[in-house]
This record gives structure tokens, C-alpha cells and sequence, in this order.
């Protein structure tokens, strides 16, 4: 009630101080502000820049006039590239659910199960994951995913991909994703492969494939008829090599910004807790001559 409001106690540092706190919280939002802005100006050059390299290849912009291309059913490529379909490049495989009634380990076990809500960003994130019983292991023993394999979500949602690291070798995955084992290395790069989902060319081909129903999903059957587009394996390379340090960048812009926002909300609760003081000689600095 309003007496209760009336009762609560709000901190109030001497004005020059309230001043001085206000500014500093207000660079490191300001900082925030700034660092959104250039994840966000990334990853439209990112989005570009794949629809040029899925077109042209590796071709500076003020060239492409000079590359000749051709149409297919992904649209247009350049002349010299080839276009086939993933089943025939690779062997394409689905995860599986635990067993019905059965339920995930209370511990960490050496059993890591990997979940579409553990895909984020090109990569299996960690913090959430879970863990099979022994027994639950080995009924689930042949569908497991190995280092330098690529998973791809096929259920809820649908196209999330990357490359199993060394730390998950052996890890067992959802029904609601596929894996895929490229048997044609010399045909096919896999960190190539998984930029090929993340394009236009990828996510047109998920739109057109999944199931129009309450639980949309893409059939195992339907993955394997993807178009690749299939560039020299040097130049493919090179397409990822150069996506994957624009990755970087906004990964290194992304972690940047949490650090700012934890510091920001460190130093509110600090700052006005009295729990941190600022340096005297910046506080002078707001007072009133």
C-alpha cells in the first residue's frame, strides 16, 4: 500500500556524487548502445556478403561482371560450379528420444545428450546440457555424433547447424536433429557445408521442405535431396574461411556487450548501495563552483 511505498528507504549520496554516478552509468550504457549498433551493422555485412560469395565466389565486388553464371534450381551460381544433392555427397542420419518414462540423469554423467535448445550461434552450447543414465546410453548407443560430424536441427527450430568440437566426441543427439557425415571429403568442406544452411540458398530449401503442420519438421528423406552448391574445394575454403572471421567479430562484439551490461548492473547495484565510492577528485569535478 502506499504507506509501505512512503517507508521504503532510497539511498541519496550528496548531489555532486548522484551527479558523478550518473555519468559514469551512463558512458557504459552509451558504450552498450554502441557496441548493439556495430553487431548489428556485422551481421547485415555478413548477410551480403553470403549472397554474393553463394553467387559470385570469391570475387572482389567491383569484379563481378567478369563471372559468368547460370541458372539452377538453387538460382543463380557461378558458371564453373557444380550443383548436386547432399545425399550423394554425404550419409545423412537421425538423433533419437529417450526411451518412453524415462527420464535424464540428476548428475553429470559421460553421457552428454544434446537438445535443439543446445544449438545457438554455429555451436552446441554447454551450460544447459544433459545427461543419459548408463543404461539409457546403451540403449541409445547407435545415435551418437562425433567430432568433425555436422548436426543440423530438423524439428522446432529448424536449420540450427554446426561442427561437433572435440569435447562432445560420442555425444548422443535429439530426434529433432539429423546428423551428417560428409563420406566425399574431397567434394564437399564441412564448415562450407554448414555456412550453405545459414544462406539463402539453405534457408530457401528448409522453407520449401518442412511440413506445414502443428509440429513443422523436416523429413530425413527431404534433407537428403538439398541442392549444394558445389565450388572447387579450395575456393569452398575459402568462403568459409572468410564467413567464419566475420563470425568471429560478432562473437567477439557479443561477448564485449555482456560484459558491459554485467558491468553496468555491478556497478548500479554498487554505486548506489555505497558499496563502491567513487574517486574523490572525479566527484570535485561536479561540484558547483
Amino acid at each position: 500500500n502506499i504507506n509501505e511505498i512512503k517507508s521504503i528507504q532510497i539511498p541519496l549520496p550528496p548531489l555532486p556524487e548522484q551527479k558523478a554516478i550518473a555519468t559514469v552509468l551512463d558512458k557504459i550504457r552509451q558504450a552498450i548502445e554502441q557496441t548493439e549498433e556495430v553487431i548489428k551493422e556485422t551481421k547485415e555485412l555478413k548477410k551480403s556478403l553470403m549472397k554474393h560469395l553463394f553467387t559470385y565466389g570469391v570475387v572482389p565486388f567491383d569484379e563481378i561482371d567478369k563471372v559468368k553464371l547460370k541458372e539452377t534450381e538453387i538460382g543463380l551460381i557461378s558458371e564453373h560450379w557444380e550443383v548436386k544433392k547432399l545425399g550423394e555427397l554425404s550419409i545423412v542420419k537421425g538423433g533419437k528420444r529417450l526411451p518412453k518414462g524415462h527420464k535424464f540423469a540428476e548428475e553429470i554423467t559421460k553421457y552428454p545428450y544434446l537438445r535443439v535448445s543446445d544449438f545457438r550461434n554455429g555451436k552446441v552450447k554447454r551450460e544447459n546440457l544433459k545427461y543419459l543414465t548408463e543404461e539409457d546410453a546403451e540403449i541409445l548407443k547407435n545415435y551418437r555424433i562425433f567430432e568433425g560430424e555436422i548436426y543440423i536441427s530438423i524439428a522446432g527450430t529448424i536449420g540450427l547447424s554446426g561442427i561437433i568440437p572435440k569435447e562432445l566426441n560420442g555425444a548422443y543427439l535429439t530426434e529433432n536433429a539429423a546428423k551428417i557425415i560428409i563420406d566425399k571429403i574431397h567434394e564437399l568442406n564441412s564448415l562450407y557445408l554448414v555456412y550453405v544452411f545459414n544462406s539463402h540458398i539453405g534457408k530457401f530449401q528448409i522453407e520449401s521442405n518442412v511440413s506445414k503442420t502443428s509440429q513443422p519438421k523436416l523429413a530425413l528423406s527431404k534433407l537428403k535431396q538439398f541442392q549444394i552448391p558445389i565450388p572447387p574445394i579450395d575456393e569452398q575454403k575459402q568462403i568459409a574461411e572468410i564467413l567464419s572471421k566475420v563470425d568471429q567479430k560478432i562473437e567477439a562484439e557479443e561477448n564485449k556487450k555482456q560484459a558491459l551490461e554485467q558491468l553496468f548492473k555491478t556497478l548500479l547495484n554498487n554505486l548506489m548501495t555505497g558499496k563502491i565510492r567513487l574517486d574523490k577528485n572525479f566527484i570535485k569535478k561536479f561540484e558547483e563552483k
